[in-house]
């Protein structure tokens, strides 16, 4: 009676040779277009982050509140790319089907790579909170010092780790797991076998609280910040315009003595005609339209408003300061979108769907695409934070314009 040759690779069963050997060749090329990948966000990620976080240290005008956020995220950043992104590349890839480097070692990628993400989902969704206090309450954010903010962030440090560690006891590394009834599609470094339904309930609980609720709060926070700049920015305008259609002797002496401070002090003799008998009518119409502009342009300027003549620098909330905080916000929180929804929706769908509903190709390529797509966010976070931040953006520019030119030298 013949016999049928039998192989398995990747958890996939061939009885035509031929066909085995083209997986095998199409299993050896994707392996090689994922690590080049994977080696270039990682350069790329890593000098953006460490960049970021350098710039940050070396100048004190940049140890504000948000900014240790910003660090904070440096920080997860570069564990990411520098620790969990290469163990992942060899989980997913080189050792799909026999993870070499010790039991140890697979469940310390679990909780690291969790750990990080955790950390991010939560700085993020404070971040917004933040903003969102700051525009709403400006002088309550005043009574949170940065001390504050700092102890805050280590506790979020704590909470994800604590949270990501019950993944050091559900993992494990199985070389067999094509023959178990579950988990099929799975890298040897996953899951333990005899732990799938207490994983199942994890994942579903934690996604939940720490993926699902932080990303509705994100779009919460946007839309009021949204909304309060809309309020501030129609009450600028009514303000200035009731101010420039009401302009007499007593508004100006009132506005004097206020909190204002008013910049261009009016030509009185312009609205008193009994102490200027020399001057004709037309000057003093001249005068008055001068000194009503003049005025109008010094209101707005403490207003918050931006004028060529002249910038706040009383310590007032400029309206062009409130809108680069929005837009680092919004920069910040899209590059987190782009790279955690695909996972948290791959973590659900992985979980959630029944076997027959997916293939072990279709885990493998979702799988693979998701945490691509976590690698490029973790890149494009430098970058947002220089288009978010002026400050952040002239400082790197002059850090490397002195590195560039004492190289040269």
């Amino acid at each position: 009676m013949p016999t049928t040759a039998v192989w398995t690779t990747s958890n996939v069963t061939f009885t035509d040779p031929v066909q085995h050997q083209d997986h095998l060749l199409a299993s050896f090329v994707s392996n090689v277009v994922i690590t080049v990948l994977i080696a270039i966000f990682l350069v790329v990620g890593t000098f953006g982050t460490l960049s970021t976080a350098v710039v940050i240290s070396l100048n004190k005008h940049l140890h504000t509140k948000a900014n240790i956020f910003i660090a904070s995220l440096c920080l997860s950043d570069l564990i990411s790319a520098l620790i969990c992104s290469p163990l992942w590349l060899y989980r997913r890839t080189w050792g799909f089907e026999k993870w070499e480097w010790g039991n140890l070692a697979c469940k310390f990628y679990w909780v690291c790579d969790f750990t990080t993400n955790y950390v991010t989902s939560l700085h993020i969704v404070s971040f917004a909170a933040l903003r969102c206090v700051a525009m709403m309450a400006p002088f309550r954010i005043k009574k949170i010092s940065t001390r504050m903010v700092f102890v805050y962030v280590c506790f979020l440090w704590l909470i994800s780790i604590g949270t990501a560690l019950p993944l050091g006891l559900l993992m494990s590394v199985d070389f067999e797991r094509g023959l178990e009834p579950r988990g099929t599609c799975w890298p040897s470094c996953s899951v333990d076998s005899n732990r799938i339904d207490e994983y199942y309930t994890y994942i579903n609980v934690v996604n939940a609280v720490m993926f699902y609720l932080p990303e509705v709060l994100i779009v919460i926070f946007t839309l009021l910040i949204v909304h309060v700049l809309r309020k501030k920015r129609s009450w600028r305008k009514r303000y200035v315009n009731s101010v420039n259609n009401k302009i007499s002797k007593d508004r100006i002496d009132s506005i004097r003595g206020t909190a204002f401070k008013v910049d261009v002090i009016p030509n009185t003799y312009a609205l008193d005609t009994n102490s200027t008998p020399n001057i004709t009518p037309s000057s003093q119409r001249r005068l008055a339209i001068t000194n009503s502009v003049s005025l109008s342009i010094s209101i707005r300027n403490n207003l918050g408003f931006q004028s060529n003549t002249s910038r706040n620098r009383r310590g007032f909330v400029s309206g062009a300061t409130e809108k680069k905080a929005f837009i680092q916000l919004a920069l910040i929180a899209l590059a987190y979108f782009f790279g955690y929804v695909p996972v948290t929706a791959y973590l659900s769908w992985s979980v959630g769907t029944p076997k027959q509903n997916k293939s072990c190709l279709d885990d493998y390529l979702f799988g693979v695409t998701s945490y691509l797509c976590l690698r490029i966010s973790e890149c494009m976070n430098p970058l947002m934070y220089n288009l978010g931040s002026s400050q952040i953006s002239e400082a790197t520019k002059k850090l490397f314009k002195n590195k560039f030119l004492k190289h040269n030298r």
